[in-house]
C-alpha cells in the first residue's frame, strides 16, 4: 500500500544498496551526486567531502552511513525524486538490487511522486503486481506493447486490450463472469469488505462507470480519439488495476 512517509528502514536499505562496498557509490560519488540536490532544495547535508567525519571530528564508520545521514536531511517528496534518480544512473543499469529498490520505491511510495507523474516502470513491468492474474496479465501486456508502438492502426486495439484486461481482473477478484458494466454492486461490496470508505467506493465506481461509457461510445464504434486521451485512458486503466490488486492483497 502506498505510504506518505518514507520509513527510516527504507532509507537505510537504499543507503546500503547504493553505497554497497563492491557495487555502489564511492565516497567521492556520494558527495558529487548529493550536492546538486542539497543546493536545489536548500538543504544542509552533513557529509560533503570525504573523508566523512562526525561533528566531533571522528570518522564516520563507513560510506553507507554517510549516505544515509545525507538522505535523511531531505523531505519525503524530495527523497522520492533523489532515490529514483540515483537508481536510474547508468552505473546501476545492470544492478538487480538497485532495480529491486527502484520497484519498491514505485510500489510503496508512488503517492510521493511529482503531481501528474505516472511511473512508466510500473506500467511497463507489471509482473510484480499482476502476474498472478494470468489472463489479465496477458491482455495487459498485449495492450502495453501496442501502446508503446505508437502505431495509429493499433490504437483502438490498445484500449480494447486494456479494457479486457481490467474486465478479466475484476472477474478473477470478484469471482464471477459479469461484464465490466455489471460489476458495480459487487465492486462496492468488495471495497467495503476490504475496509474502503463509502466515499472512496462511490468515487471508484463512478469513475469506472465513466470509463466504461467512454469505451463503449468511442472505442467500440472506432470513433476518432485524441492522442492525449489514449494516454489518459491507458494510464487510468493501470490505476484501476493497481488499486484492485492492492485491495485484494
Amino acid at each position: 500500500m502506498d505510504k506518505e512517509k518514507i520509513t527510516d528502514a527504507f532509507i537505510t536499505e537504499a543507503a546500503n544498496i547504493l553505497g554497497d562496498t563492491d557495487n555502489g557509490f564511492t565516497s567521492f560519488e556520494i558527495s558529487r551526486c548529493l550536492l546538486p540536490y542539497a543546493t536545489k532544495y536548500n538543504r544542509d547535508i552533513p557529509h560533503t567531502t570525504p573523508p566523512f567525519k562526525k561533528k566531533d571530528g571522528t570518522l564516520v564508520s563507513n560510506k553507507r552511513t554517510a549516505l544515509r545521514e545525507n538522505l535523511q536531511c531531505f523531505s519525503n517528496e524530495e527523497l522520492y525524486i533523489i532515490i529514483r534518480d540515483l537508481c536510474e544512473l547508468q552505473k546501476f543499469q545492470d544492478n538487480q538490487n538497485v532495480l529491486d529498490l527502484k520497484m519498491k520505491l514505485f510500489r510503496d511510495y508512488s503517492t510521493l511522486a511529482p503531481v501528474g507523474e505516472i511511473e512508466e516502470e510500473i506500467i511497463g513491468e507489471p509482473s510484480h503486481w499482476l502476474e498472478i492474474y494470468h489472463d489479465a496479465f496477458l491482455h495487459y501486456n498485449k495492450s502495453y506493447r501496442k501502446y508503446k508502438s505508437h502505431d495509429a492502426q493499433l490504437v483502438r486495439n490498445t484500449l480494447d486490450d486494456a479494457r479486457l484486461a481490467l474486465e478479466l481482473l475484476l472477474k478473477a477478484i470478484l469471482g464471477n463472469e459479469k461484464s465490466l458494466e455489471n460489476q458495480k454492486s459487487k465492486l462496492g461490496e468488495f471495497i467495503a469488505q476490504k475496509g474502503g470508505t463509502k466515499e472512496f467506493s462511490n468515487m471508484f465506481r463512478l469513475l469506472l462507470n465513466h470509463y466504461s461509457n467512454y469505451q463503449n461510445n468511442r472505442i467500440k464504434h472506432n470513433e476518432n480519439i485524441a492522442e492525449a486521451e489514449i494516454t489518459f485512458i491507458f494510464e487510468l486503466t493501470t490505476v484501476f488495476m493497481r488499486q484492485l490488486v492492492r485491495l485484494n492483497s
